[in-house]
């Protein structure tokens, strides 16, 4: 139909031509006509050519004019009838493709409308119907820009800002942020946690007092726990730091307190984050009463597998440390009966674990409703149930756990390389990747930046 119109279009021109070749000679011959007739004649062929009948009218002037040929303007004006005929001709001929081409273009914007609504409600699912407004092509392309710009502000602000609260907190001279800085950037491209969240690691870790080169040495684990634990940098750092703390361990033991977190999580059934809470509440009576990590990691999980988790198995925990190690009257009684000492021969404190089970072996003698009033006794009502809980355990199945527990080096690390192996690990680290590359951007325009927002202070 397309190729039918152009031709028709074709002729149509042509025609237009001999048509206006026509009216030429139809202009000679009256401009001849002129000469003979004066100015009456011209005056009565414009009033003729005005006319609703000007070919008729015309042929019956020249008619009345003696003595004068008009065969030119006669041919004229009949070729000039024929190819207005014949470009009306071409016009009804050409009409018919010319619909049908008008209905494909409308069948085309029909099916074009349904397209950008089909765009609209599927662009719609995903939270960006603009990208249906007008123009896609420059309406992406600066809004990438502009959010990529704006981006880049936020991430490299915020990142220095977390490098400065360090470097403020711990009189570090500008080298060692810098170190951090692209330590950053490195751990940013390879972990589930972005630069910012990094820098603030730091920042927390520099708050508990390690200098740049312990925070740098414990970020890593920080990192591992956090994805190990589905926690943020801050739990993380926090946890561990205090950890270390209470039971008077060193930076270098950070890594080993993570993996026995996540270790006990494990193999109870608790999560990481549950174990973390925990801990940081049992450890302060760590540090009283003299309880390894281990052995309080240990006792948590038992506690874990009946359901007493989180902060309330840390507060149980401590609760059975104190009655052990500091009883009430009635309860350092029961012990004497029962000939269990929280001491040995030197006066040494004996573990946790060493006590309860010997605590074991004395109450087997005794009937069940007895050992319970005695329970009772010892840990009070509402310490009993803990109680009874390690007490179901035999020391072997204690040793077994305490040492898988224990023995867990490495542990964290294979578990945080692995959630970062998965394809959620892989695409975040590439939105890592990223945000590096912003932040870095920022820092080439820093200044500029404390520029303008000084100049905008002004109004």
């Amino acid at each position: 139909n397309l190729r039918a119109s152009a031709e028709g279009f074709r002729l149509l021109s042509a025609n237009a031509k001999l048509a206006a070749i026509s009216m030429q000679d139809y202009a000679v011959a009256a401009a001849r006509m002129g000469n003979v007739t004066g100015v009456g004649g011209v005056a009565a062929v414009a009033q003729a050519g005005s006319s609703s009948n000007t070919l008729a009218e015309m042929r019956a002037f020249y008619k009345a004019q003696e003595g004068y040929q008009y065969p030119t303007a006669t041919r004229s004006m009949d070729l000039l009838k024929q190819r207005v005929s014949e470009v009306s001709s071409e016009f009804r001929q050409a009409h018919g493709p010319i619909e049908g081409v008008v209905g494909r273009l409308n069948k085309v914007g029909s099916a074009t409308r349904e397209v950008h609504s089909a765009m609209r409600g599927f662009t719609g699912a995903f939270g960006a119907t603009w990208l249906t407004w007008g123009s896609t092509i420059p309406l992406a392309a600066f809004a990438a820009l502009g959010a990529s710009l704006r981006q880049s502000t936020k991430l490299g602000s915020e990142l220095e800002y977390q490098l400065t609260f360090v470097k403020a907190l711990s009189g570090e001279s500008q080298a060692a942020i810098n170190q951090m800085r692209a330590l950053v950037y490195e751990q940013a491209q390879t972990g589930l946690y972005g630069p910012s969240e990094l820098a603030n690691g730091l920042r927390i870790l520099a708050q508990a007092g390690l200098s740049a080169s312990e925070s740098m040495s414990a970020l890593s684990s920080t990192t591992q726990l956090a994805t190990v634990g589905e926690m943020n940098m801050q739990q993380a750092a926090i946890t561990l730091v205090g950890v270390m703390n209470a039971f008077s361990l060193t930076v270098a033991d950070i890594p080993h307190v993570g993996d026995v977190f996540a270790k006990a999580a494990a193999v109870s059934q608790t999560s990481v984050e549950q174990m973390a809470q925990a801990m940081k509440t049992a450890s302060v009576a760590g540090e009283m009463y003299g309880a390894s990590m281990e052995d309080t990691a240990t006792a948590l999980t038992l506690l874990a597998k009946v359901n007493i988790v989180g902060t309330s198995a840390g507060t149980a925990y401590r609760n059975m440390l104190k009655e052990i190690y500091a009883p009430t009257q009635q309860a350092a009684a029961a012990w004497k009966v029962l000939g269990v000492s929280a001491s040995d021969a030197s006066g040494q404190v004996r573990s946790f674990a060493d006590i309860i089970y010997d605590l074991k072996g004395k109450l087997s003698g005794y009937s069940s409703l007895d050992q319970m009033n005695i329970l009772q006794r010892l840990f009070g009502e509402r310490g009993s149930k803990e109680a009874i809980a390690m007490l179901s355990k035999t020391r072997e199945e204690w040793d077994n756990l305490q040492k898988s527990i224990s023995d867990s080096s490495g542990f964290m690390a294979r578990v945080s390389a692995e959630l970062e192996a998965t394809a959620k690990g892989t695409l975040k680290q590439a939105f890592n990747t990223l945000e590096v590359s912003l932040a870095k951007a920022f820092e080439s325009t820093e200044g500029s930046v404390q520029s303008l927002a000084a100049s905008m202070k002004v109004f």
